[in-house]
């Protein structure tokens, strides 16, 4: 196809256990190697396949180095204020956040992780895991754009989307 492809990453790092994490620590050695220190890391997984270049546009453009990540969310309909549930040593069912909210409309926004787009600051990344970050910042994307594939129930609806989308651009 006449790609260029800088490197290969080793077998360890192409399996179904290697983390994301490691892959990046992995590259980000290579570039260094080779370039330096970059000034962000942009992870884009390719589950997320309804991402837009205007999103990760918009994702670099809200990015800023004093960050230690900017990630994108969408709202969560599964909100642990209200919905979500954990199990006590008991067996019972006790809810994962506490509030006093009798609506849902009442409890505080909850963000989730959409996997579609994360923009790392190297130094940070370079000090601690991705998981002790304090300066994160959210960019929102919409519910569509957010979808991401990894059960075939996913899959499938995927492919319904794709079906929509495609006869909308038909119909305009």
């Amino acid at each position: 196809m006449g790609l260029m492809i800088p490197f290969l990453r080793p077998k360890e790092l192409a399996s179904d256990t290697a983390s994301s994490e490691d892959v990046i620590l992995h590259t980000l050695d290579y570039f260094k190697s080779k370039h330096g220190q970059p000034d962000k890391i942009i992870l884009l997984q390719p589950t997320s396949p309804f991402r837009k270049a205007k999103h990760i546009k918009e994702a670099i453009e809200q990015y800023d180095e004093e960050l230690d990540m900017l990630v994108s969310v969408k709202e969560t309909k599964a909100n642990p204020y209200y919905v979500l549930r954990e199990e006590n040593k008991k067996g019972y069912l006790i809810k994962s956040k506490e509030s006093k909210a009798t609506r849902r409309q009442d409890v505080p926004k909850v963000w989730e992780l959409n996997g579609a787009i994360y923009i790392i600051n190297p130094n940070a990344f370079n000090n601690k895991s991705i998981g002790e970050f304090k300066k994160v910042k959210k960019f929102v994307m919409d519910e569509e754009s957010s979808h991401d594939i990894d059960t075939m129930i996913d899959w499938k609806f995927a492919e319904m989307l794709m079906s929509i989308q495609k006869d909308e651009s038909i119909g305009s």
